[in-house]
Protein backbone atom coordinates (compact mmCIF):
# COMPACT_ATOMS: atom_id res chain seq x y z
CA UNK A 1 0.00 0.00 0.00
CA UNK A 2 2.87 2.43 0.74
CA UNK A 3 4.12 2.08 -3.08
CA UNK A 4 0.85 3.01 -4.31
CA UNK A 5 0.95 6.49 -1.98
CA UNK A 6 4.65 6.88 -2.74
CA UNK A 7 3.52 7.12 -6.78
CA UNK A 8 0.72 9.21 -6.59
CA UNK A 9 -1.52 5.87 -7.31
CA UNK A 10 -4.75 4.76 -5.53
CA UNK A 11 -5.86 0.95 -5.49
CA UNK A 12 -8.61 0.35 -7.97
CA UNK A 13 -10.95 -0.59 -4.89
CA UNK A 14 -11.00 2.71 -3.88
CA UNK A 15 -12.63 4.03 -7.15
CA UNK A 16 -14.77 1.65 -6.81
CA UNK A 17 -15.81 2.60 -3.36
CA UNK A 18 -15.85 6.79 -4.54
CA UNK A 19 -18.21 5.47 -7.60
CA UNK A 20 -20.44 3.55 -5.47
CA UNK A 21 -20.93 6.14 -3.01
CA UNK A 22 -21.81 9.02 -5.46
CA UNK A 23 -24.01 6.77 -6.82
CA UNK A 24 -25.76 6.45 -3.46
CA UNK A 25 -25.58 9.85 -3.42
CA UNK A 26 -27.23 11.05 -6.53
CA UNK A 27 -29.77 8.18 -6.16
CA UNK A 28 -31.21 10.46 -2.62
CA UNK A 29 -30.66 13.57 -4.35
CA UNK A 30 -32.21 13.79 -7.61
CA UNK A 31 -35.43 14.89 -6.34
CA UNK A 32 -38.85 13.29 -8.06
CA UNK A 33 -37.39 11.56 -10.26
CA UNK A 34 -37.91 7.44 -10.77
CA UNK A 35 -34.34 7.01 -9.10
CA UNK A 36 -34.97 8.78 -5.99
CA UNK A 37 -38.40 7.16 -5.17
CA UNK A 38 -36.41 3.50 -6.36
CA UNK A 39 -33.87 4.12 -3.59
CA UNK A 40 -36.02 5.50 -0.60
CA UNK A 41 -38.22 1.84 -1.49
CA UNK A 42 -35.52 -0.21 -1.56
CA UNK A 43 -33.35 1.66 1.38
CA UNK A 44 -36.96 1.71 3.69
CA UNK A 45 -37.21 -2.32 2.49
CA UNK A 46 -33.52 -3.01 3.74
CA UNK A 47 -33.97 -0.81 7.37
CA UNK A 48 -36.90 -3.29 7.77
CA UNK A 49 -35.22 -6.15 7.25
CA UNK A 50 -37.52 -7.17 4.63
CA UNK A 51 -35.22 -7.69 1.94
CA UNK A 52 -31.36 -7.16 1.63
CA UNK A 53 -29.44 -5.98 -1.55
CA UNK A 54 -25.56 -6.18 -2.10
CA UNK A 55 -25.01 -2.79 -3.32
CA UNK A 56 -26.68 -1.22 -0.29
CA UNK A 57 -24.22 -4.04 1.83
CA UNK A 58 -21.74 -1.98 -0.23
CA UNK A 59 -22.33 1.76 0.84
CA UNK A 60 -23.21 1.10 4.37
CA UNK A 61 -19.61 -0.73 4.12
CA UNK A 62 -17.40 1.67 2.77
CA UNK A 63 -19.20 4.19 5.13
CA UNK A 64 -18.05 2.18 7.73
CA UNK A 65 -14.71 1.43 7.00
CA UNK A 66 -14.17 5.11 6.02
CA UNK A 67 -15.27 6.02 9.79
CA UNK A 68 -18.60 7.68 8.04
CA UNK A 69 -21.20 5.90 9.74
CA UNK A 70 -23.20 9.16 10.57
CA UNK A 71 -24.48 9.36 6.79
CA UNK A 72 -25.76 6.17 6.67
CA UNK A 73 -27.48 6.75 9.85
CA UNK A 74 -28.58 9.83 8.38
CA UNK A 75 -29.81 8.66 4.83
CA UNK A 76 -26.95 10.68 3.11
CA UNK A 77 -29.17 13.63 4.48
CA UNK A 78 -26.10 15.28 5.83
CA UNK A 79 -23.60 17.75 4.08
CA UNK A 80 -23.07 17.58 0.49
CA UNK A 81 -21.68 15.41 -2.41
CA UNK A 82 -17.77 16.68 -1.56
CA UNK A 83 -17.82 14.29 1.76
CA UNK A 84 -18.92 11.23 0.00
CA UNK A 85 -16.70 11.44 -3.57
Amino acid sequence: MMLYGELGRFPISIFIKKRILGFGYSSVHTGGKLSSTMYKIIYSNYINGHKTYNWLDNVKSSLDDCGCSYIWIDDFYLGSKNHVT
